[in-house]
């Protein structure tokens, strides 16, 4: 692999969403093995005994780390790990980007040039999407939410080579995903649903997307040290520090090891975000700060970014709600049960993570920036430290309905094409437990979802909260995505053709051996070899098999590119194809012997499971992704 990056984007997604909206409850066992909520942690307020007592415990999870709080008006850096100074170092902000992309929208709506409500097809030339399947308009509001429809994109979202890099136009042209929900309906992270956004300013302002927000938003903070276009031609002294920069993975227990060295010596970390609106900006953490403080909404009402203070307060105000009620998105930020409810985004990308949360009622903000990637203990645990719990109101409760099953990430989810099999693959199962109201994911004790409010359950991952909330009709609602349940009957169909395809081979593999074996020995034996029809079919089958499992391997696993997967797979289907074509002609040869006419029924038995795994799971359908 050049990088750390997996085609089989779906396996990312469910350990994503387990971390996906962290509080501060912790659960604990009883000695009866219970399942309880240990609420000791004490609402407390940012301080820096609290910042620093708390690196101390774990500045094994630390590389480089910068942080900023921000409590009405005054700004607090803590340059952690190997940085004395805010020009020490550059991080990538990742998604955090994204709310960039949002303030630019609110910028044109302020001023009347876009329309929340309109269809997004106004704002773009004439057949721009190609992949629509609904008559439903898609409006802006669809992409702040992630609810357009849009299927995750396969393709890469970075790019090695700052020469390579596409127009955003051209970029989104070439890769753009299937429409595969009905708009407004499902949530599904989606980049491409950002980056469209961001085209669609570019394409109303009339400047270049990385040029608008240097005008509208760099500029009039005074943040000199942050680049926003792909490439960082826009500002060659971020450029000049990031490409020496050195990032890292932390395991669990605190071993870390530097990315593009060593173990991990194929894994660049430096590499460009190719949607500048879903995430290429990079900077210090100074400018990340600046940005932060300017959407603290202060009672003068000035903001910086806007004309009119009712503007920023107006991007606060929920677009989207979880089935119980609780604000789940407002104009593109995510909320996070913490405190009085804060807004805000994380960002990752192949070598760093970053986070910026907002009270907008205490007037608070909290940024980090860091170089580990996939860092969760200072993006996630120490926020619930800073802001305080969260108030679920009432607890004495509604019990909720049976929520166990096998559910699918609608954010992985695909559709159509040869990614199609991730659905059975990634699917996830939570299952009831003895205690009322208590269910465990994939029958693990330690991961136990507990109903904790009316529709809202909680999980702990590694003394992480994540909240569920459970919607009318069955669907587990997190912050990034919606869950859906597998109907046991065709949960149980993928089960099957899955395991009897996997069969089929070690079948076709084994006649193969036998025969090859058999064959040898005779030959060092010099005994007589009888003349017997000549099973070639044996030979196809396992080759037809063996496509496509190699197939199914490279694209789940490997970063391959698509044309290369769409030759296993046609090769794949056209072998399966033959084979089952090829052994109904020889079964109806009756003239050979018994065991010659069985093992060319099993044989054809095998291979019309390899052709109909092929036709079920798209193995040929390239197009499609």
């Amino acid at each position: 692999m050049e990088k750390p990056k997996i085609k089989n984007l779906a396996t990312v997604f469910i350990i994503l969403a387990l971390l996906a909206v962290f509080s501060l409850p912790v659960f604990a066992a009883d000695e009866d093995d219970s399942v309880t909520i240990q609420d000791d942690i004490p609402d407390v307020a940012a301080s820096e005994d609290i910042i620093m007592s708390f690196y101390e415990q774990n500045k094994d999870m630390a590389a480089s780390l910068a942080i900023a709080m921000i409590d009405n008006g005054d700004t607090e850096f803590y340059y952690l790990g190997d940085i004395s100074t805010e020009l020490d170092y550059v991080f990538d902000w990742g998604s955090c980007t994204k709310v960039i992309t949002w303030v630019c929208v609110m910028q044109l709506v302020e001023q009347g040039k876009i329309d929340l409500n309109t269809d997004i097809r106004t704002y773009l030339p004439e057949g721009f999407l190609t992949r629509l399947k609904y008559d439903i308009p898609v409006n802006m509001l669809n992409l702040m939410n992630h609810n357009a429809g849009f299927q995750e994109m396969s393709a890469d979202l970075f790019e090695e080579d700052r020469s390579k890099i596409p127009a955003l136009d051209v970029a989104l042209k070439q890769n753009q995903p299937p429409q595969i929900h009905k708009p407004g309906e499902v949530v599904a992270y989606s980049n491409f649903g950002v980056a469209l956004a961001g085209y669609i300013v570019q394409r109303v302002s009339g400047q270049d997307y990385g040029d608008y927000v240097k005008t509208h938003i760099f500029a009039p903070l005074g943040m000199e040290h942050t680049s926003i276009k792909p490439d960082h031609s826009d500002n060659q002294w971020v450029e000049d520090r990031w490409v020496r920069e050195k990032c890292y993975w932390i395991s669990r227990d605190g071993e870390k090891f530097q990315l593009g060295t060593g173990k991990y010596a194929e894994f660049n970390p430096l590499v460009y975000g190719i949607y500048a609106p879903a995430g290429s900006a990079t900077g210090t953490i100074g400018d990340f700060a600046m940005f932060a403080e300017a959407l603290i909404p202060y009672e003068d009402n000035k903001c910086p970014l806007f004309e009119k203070g009712s503007t920023l307060a107006e991007m606060y105000k929920p677009t989207l709600y979880y089935a119980e009620g609780t604000p789940r998105i407002a104009h593109g930020m995510w909320t996070e049960q913490l405190g009085n409810g804060l807004f805000g985004h994380g960002g990752n990308s192949d070598g760093f993570s970053s986070k910026i949360l907002i009270d907008p009622v205490a007037k608070k903000a909290y940024a980090v920036m860091t170089n580990v990637v996939g860092e969760m203990t200072f993006n996630y645990k120490l926020p619930p430290l800073i802001f305080g719990k969260y108030d679920w109101g009432n607890k004495d409760f509604t019990a909720g309905g049976d929520i166990s099953g096998r559910y699918n990430s609608m954010r992985g989810y695909t559709a159509h094409g040869f990614l199609k099999i991730t659905r059975f693959l990634d699917s996830i199962t939570v299952e009831k437990a003895e205690q009322d109201n208590v269910y465990y994911l994939y029958g693990d004790h330690e991961l136990a979802f507990i109903q904790i409010s009316d529709r809202v359950y909680a999980i702990d991952y590694d003394d992480m909260i994540t909240y569920y909330f459970v919607s009318d009709d069955g669907v587990l609602q997190c912050r990034w995505e919606d869950w859906q349940r597998k109907s046991a009957v065709g949960y149980r169909a993928e089960w099957v053709s899955y395991n009897l395809f996997f069969l089929s081979f070690f079948f076709a593999a084994a006649v193969l051996l036998t025969k090859g074996t058999i064959f040898i020995l005779k030959k060092v034996r010099r005994d007589e070899i009888i003349k017997e029809p000549k099973e070639r079919y044996h030979l196809l089958s396992l080759g037809g098999t063996a496509v496509v499992i190699l197939l199914l391997f490279i694209s789940v696993n490997l970063d391959i590119s698509d044309s290369v997967i769409a030759v296993f797979g046609v090769a794949g289907t056209i072998c399966a194809a033959v084979t089952f074509v090829f052994g109904i002609l020889q079964v109806k040869n009756n003239k050979a012997l018994l065991h010659v006419r069985t093992l060319r029924a099993a044989t054809l038995l095998t291979s019309a499971i390899v052709l109909a795994n092929v036709l079920f799971w798209e193995f040929f359908n390239f197009w499609s992704v």
